[in-house]
């Protein structure tokens, strides 16, 4: 029965979170798609740097949103069926980030999956997760480079959930979902390397 539960919480995660606003959102109020301007990612950065920033936050808080709330939903209804709390979420957050990252609903190309991630974090280890947040925030102020506190965050992450006692289950889970993170800002490391990234501040 628990693998069904799992199963079936994975999928739900995985749907809902393969569900892009900034792609919505320059659709429904630009009549443009996010995807055929600048970077071309479908994520808050490129967004921004399209359609200025009040929209850009609007996306930003519905992809924290879409992560979260499922969550916790989840985590709160397993917790009532004797399943601990924090596995169960680190578990349905990194299919959260997988389909963020590889969303059926759009041929399997998606953004980068930072906003989904962090969000995890902040619902398996809240903590761990303020204290990620504080890392990015710190990179991009003295950096200006919002892929660089992206990477710095994720990577960060699992050595503060390491500090702050988190189950081992639950750390590999958000290890996989910072590593794929990092994967697909390869690109922006490139770039950083030689020099050429775009700042965002």
């Amino acid at each position: 029965m628990r693998f069904i539960m799992f199963g079936f919480a994975a999928i739900v995660c995985c749907m809902i979170c393969g569900l892009n606003p900034a792609i919505a959102v320059s659709k429904l109020v630009f009549g443009k798609d996010i995807r055929n301007y600048g970077s071309k990612n479908p994520g808050f950065t490129n967004f921004k740097r399209i359609f200025g920033g009040k929209w850009a936050y609007a996306v930003m808080f519905l992809d924290i949103l879409k992560t979260v709330l499922p969550l916790i939903l989840i985590g709160y209804l397993f917790e009532k069926h004797d399943v601990e709390r924090e596995f169960t979420v680190a578990w349905c957050g990194l299919f959260g980030v997988l389909g963020h990252v590889f969303p059926v609903w759009y041929k399997f190309k998606g953004g980068k999956g930072f906003l989904v991630c962090i969000s995890m974090i902040w619902c398996v280890s809240p903590i761990s997760g303020l204290c990620s947040t504080l890392v990015m925030i710190t990179v991009l102020l003295t950096t200006g480079y919002m892929s660089l506190a992206d990477v710095c965050a994720v990577i960060s992450a699992p050595l503060f959930m390491l500090l702050f006692g988190i189950g081992s289950y639950s750390l590999l889970l958000v290890c996989m979902g910072s590593a794929l993170v990092v994967i697909r800002h390869k690109d922006n490391i490139k770039r950083l390397i030689n020099g050429k990234e775009s700042k965002i501040i």
